[in-house]
């Protein structure tokens, strides 16, 4: 069967009104949670970004993560992926997150 990788990137340090998120980790632990009850595992990434406002023009640098799993491509799959991305991005109160779904081959070493 074939493969894919679903990777949810988002930031968090800064809610959607540019707001400080408060109780990160707990929101972190809440995310991971629901990754692990969708597709059984996860891996998660450290990562540092930034962005433009398109409406005020200001650019912003977050520390963010990304969570992801490689699972077998089914309709199922990438339909929670969308599910949990929408979770993700409730829960760090975005105004988006990143969803990645990219065909890949796995193996383990």
């Amino acid at each position: 069967m074939d493969r894919i990788k679903i990777e949810i990137g988002f930031g968090a340090k800064f809610d959607r009104d540019g707001n400080l998120l408060p109780d990160v980790p707990l929101r972190l632990q809440m995310a991971e949670f629901e990754f692990m009850s969708v597709f059984g595992a996860f891996t998660l990434i450290k990562t540092f970004g930034g962005w433009k406002s398109p409406e005020t023009g200001i650019v912003t640098f977050e520390n963010g993560y990304t969570l992801f799993v490689t699972v077998d491509d089914t309709y199922i799959n990438r339909t929670n992926a969308a599910r949990v991305a929408n979770y993700v991005k409730g829960c760090f109160y975005q105004e988006a997150v990143c969803l990645t779904i990219t065909q890949c081959s796995l193996d383990l070493i």
